[in-house]
């Protein structure tokens, strides 16, 4: 595939990905590199094999793409120079012969040999831009490195890099992270098997089939389409307060969008540490039962930074146990150091009794499968806790109380005096 050469400009022509108005089965399909000297001009298009999505040049000085489509869900990003190569067929690669650039009707722009092997050079999937599409993934590969992540347009009419980035955390539970200006803006909670806990757009989307992958190998999230005739995307917007999911079905005209706009309590560790973020308050901050306020002054004046501290050290005796905080948001599990994927939550509770160090502990999955499984537990301070719905009958419960059956989490951590 090659490109031409009056193109000397990254801000003059980007190469973009965008979703056709029609889907039908009309055009031939997307293939560039089988004749020599084949090229792709500004004006020019090539089409997925059901006209699905559709590969051409977009201005970004005029906001318009070669067959005036505005739905882009990849471009080809490079540095703001002159004569930039983003990508040759020009390789040194001895397993590099007669490339072949194809457009699938994934939206994936895979460049593989033109011999019976096919081998895949390059694919665009690899390089994410602003917008997730089905198999796309946000995680990362252990064994080379490579990370997945969505990052914002900087402007409306201007697809480099912008502020804004979604990616996945190196640590922990591998939780999603909303980043601004390289700092974390929120986080969509840990992965409990069904849906991120934090996350209200990926547990109630029905249109969307959520998958989470975490092996020796790489970690990731993507997702499906409930209805195989039905075509879907995830797009993160520059100011990183929102964004959205568009679902269309295959003999629709139109897009339905479902808008995912980040509230108060989804900002990162807004009540500070130890500090519970609850949008039934008034001023939307508490401290968990047996913490106060770090600092009284601060939290009068709705500065929270601080958060909460214990209003009594533990001193690890008999009279103390566990009070168990249901339907939240559990903490950030990069503050967390021990996970088991297998454990009984009575032996995680025991484990943790008995570790006087250990602050706090909660089931890794649903309760909702036959038994609680897994096991997460803090052993400093709670960051980033939300309470997600407080008057579904949630609340604090004397540690002899059977574990309730809930689609939320429920985290169980140290109090001062046994409840009877």
């Amino acid at each position: 595939m090659a490109l031409d050469s009056s193109i000397s400009s990254f801000l003059v022509y980007v190469l973009i990905i965008f979703i056709s108005s029609l889907v039908s089965g009309t055009h031939g399909q997307g293939v560039v590199g089988r004749g020599v000297g084949n090229i792709i001009r500004d004006g020019q298009t090539v089409v997925s094999e059901s006209g699905v999505f559709v590969l051409g040049f977009f201005d970004p000085n005029q906001n318009s793409s070669s067959t005036g489509e505005t739905r882009f869900v990849w471009c080809c990003r490079a540095p703001n120079n002159d004569d930039v190569v983003v990508w040759s067929s020009n390789s040194s690669n001895s397993m590099v012969v007669n490339p072949v650039a194809t457009l699938l009707d994934t939206g994936n722009l895979i460049i593989t040999n033109g011999t019976k092997d096919g081998y895949l050079i390059w694919q665009s999937f690899d390089y994410p831009t602003d917008t997730l599409l089905p198999s796309m993934k946000i995680g990362m590969n252990k064994q080379t490195g490579r990370e997945w992540k969505l990052t914002s347009w900087k402007e409306p009419n201007d697809p480099s890099p912008g502020e804004s980035v979604l990616q996945m955390g190196n640590s922990g539970l591998h939780e999603l992270y909303f980043l601004k200006d390289n700092k974390k803006y929120s986080r969509t909670g840990s992965w409990n098997g069904k849906f991120f806990t934090g996350s209200p757009i990926s547990r109630t989307n029905s249109e969307f089939l959520n998958i989470f992958v975490d092996n020796q190998t790489q970690t990731f999230f993507t997702f499906s389409m409930a209805n195989a005739n039905s075509y879907g995307r995830l797009s993160w917007y520059q100011n990183s307060s929102s964004f959205r999911a568009g679902v269309r079905q295959d003999d629709a005209s139109d897009w339905i969008y479902f808008r995912n706009t980040l509230e108060m309590c989804d900002i990162y560790n807004h009540c500070g540490p130890n500090g519970l973020c609850n949008s039934q308050n008034l001023t939307y901050c508490e401290c968990f039962v047996g913490f106060h306020p770090k600092s009284t002054v601060g939290w009068s004046r709705r500065n929270f930074t601080l958060g909460c501290e214990r209003d009594d050290v533990l001193n690890c005796t008999n009279d103390q146990g566990f009070l168990k905080l249901g339907y939240v948001k559990i903490p950030e599990s990069t503050n967390s150091t021990s996970f088991d994927k297998n454990m009984s939550i009575t032996e995680c509770e025991d484990r943790c009794f008995n570790n006087c160090s250990c602050m706090a502990y909660a089931p890794m999955y649903l309760e909702s499968f036959k038994d609680s499984r897994g096991c997460i537990m803090w052993h400093d301070d709670l960051i980033d806790t939300v309470i997600q719905n407080k008057n579904d009958g949630a609340g604090i419960v004397s540690p002899s109380a059977q574990i309730s059956a809930t689609k939320y989490v429920t985290i169980l951590y140290y109090y001062h005096s046994f409840i009877n």
